[in-house]
């Protein structure tokens, strides 16, 4: 929850909040966007990645669903908030680098940032033991 509180307080450490320009998205190397949260709102390698992993029929970028707020059901609320833990996480590392992420490993750093968040949360393993069983 510490990510989307911060993202709620704007209090991320993005390149845009720090006013240094020129800053490229730090999820995909292959993305153009700058690292803000209004870019990673939007961003399509996140879009399509939660699509992919949480929502089976598709869900649109918006920012209500971004910042946890638009989400109708207790299953959209979770995987969103997981959404926003794994993009806050990927990109302070990405950061710490100082270089955007390679689009191959992407997904992969998004799913280790899922499994780290189930650790301390039950309600998180709950979540992803009937979502892997439904699928």
């Amino acid at each position: 929850m510490h990510a989307v509180f911060s993202m709620w307080c704007n209090a991320w450490c993005t390149s845009r909040r720090l006013q240094i320009p020129n800053s490229r998205c730090l999820l995909d190397d292959r993305c153009n966007g700058e690292d803000s949260i209004e870019h990673y709102m939007s961003c399509k390698q996140l879009w399509s990645w939660c699509n992919s992993s949480f929502f089976t029929s598709g869900i649109h970028p918006c920012t209500e669903h971004f910042c946890v707020i638009g989400p109708e059901d207790d299953n959209s609320i979770i995987a969103m908030a997981l959404a926003v833990f794994a993009v806050y996480n990927t990109s302070n590392k990405w950061r710490a680098k100082n270089s955007p992420c390679p689009g191959a490993l992407t997904n992969s750093h998004f799913k280790e940032q899922v499994k780290l968040a189930s650790l301390y949360s039950k309600t998180t393993r709950k979540f992803l033991f009937n979502l892997h069983r439904h699928h």
